[in-house]
């Protein structure tokens, strides 16, 4: 069983939608979106339920009510997704980003060891 990090702690306040919410085939769906998830991916429970319930609130439940003329609002399910997917590096923008510190921070080290070395 995987921990639950600091970081699912804080995300887990973005979006309240429960499980319980769901109708039979979202919960199917839910499920098979959770396992796949967390089979796929480096990602704690908290993270893999949340992105999986926000993606079936979206995709289920949102979308065919705004499809239907009803004045849904996507707004907070699609920046829950963001932030989740981001936090969690599962995007190529959040990956690439995480490259850039790890370069950076990189070349911060050197220019430190060589600053040490050379005293000017």
């Amino acid at each position: 069983m995987r921990g639950q990090t600091t970081t699912a702690r804080a995300m887990s306040k973005l979006l309240k939608i429960s499980r319980e919410s769901l109708g039979e085939k979202e919960r199917k769906l839910y499920s098979k979106l959770y396992n796949h998830i967390i089979q796929n991916f480096e990602v704690d429970e908290i993270a893999a339920d949340q992105i999986a319930i926000a993606l079936i609130n979206q995709k289920c439940i949102l979308l065919p009510r705004l499809l239907s003329g009803e004045d849904v609002d996507l707004n907070q399910t699609s920046e829950s997704i963001r932030k989740w997917l981001s936090e969690y590096r599962l995007t190529p923008k959040s990956r690439e980003k995480e490259k850039e510190v790890t370069i950076n921070l990189s070349a911060i080290i050197e220019d430190i060891h060589r600053e040490r070395d050379n005293p000017s």
